[in-house]
């Protein structure tokens, strides 16, 4: 029995160093506009020891506000986000225009495997200076699946 012991892993929050120097570092949850179906729920794994679960269906939204400071014109986005059995797919929206975490119109969050988490980042991408809008519109999503978010990376450029 004493080779099953739980392992205690402390909260932790991510810092800027080497490849991800210049990034901002947001959580999900901190980001995400007030009455959106989404929802903390405790995961070890996780920074700050929380994940932002969003059980969506398909074509549902969930609405974020990406603050960026003045004079701010473009940008890099990264997401943290759980790969899971159960995961589902997102388009997502700046502003109206749409973002792609990589080469496809969707990010896609199923696995065949064990949990992780993953970043995605994105081309540059325009910013107004203040409050902007960020929507994801989930694609498919398998009946009892979920999208978990982690936080947020920015870099203004």
């Amino acid at each position: 029995d004493d080779d099953l012991r739980d392992i205690d892993i402390p909260a932790w929050n991510p810092l800027a160093y080497l490849g991800s120097s210049g990034y901002v570092f947001t959580e999900a949850e901190d980001m995400l506009v007030p009455g959106s179906a989404a929802r903390p729920v405790p995961d070890d794994l996780a920074s700050g020891g929380s994940l932002l679960r969003w059980q969506a269906k398909p074509g549902e939204q969930l609405l974020f506000t990406l603050r960026a400071p003045a004079g701010s014109e473009t940008a890099r986005l990264g997401l943290t986000l759980a790969h899971q059995h159960g995961g589902g797919s997102f388009s997502a929206y700046l502003n109206g225009e749409q973002v792609r975490f990589g080469r496809e119109n969707e990010t896609h969050t199923g696995s065949d495997h064990r949990k992780v988490l993953q970043n995605h980042f994105s081309a540059p991408v325009n910013l107004r200076s203040g409050t902007n809008g960020l929507r994801f519109v989930a694609g498919d999503v398998p009946a009892g699946g979920v999208i978990e978010l982690d936080f947020f990376w920015i870099r203004t450029e």
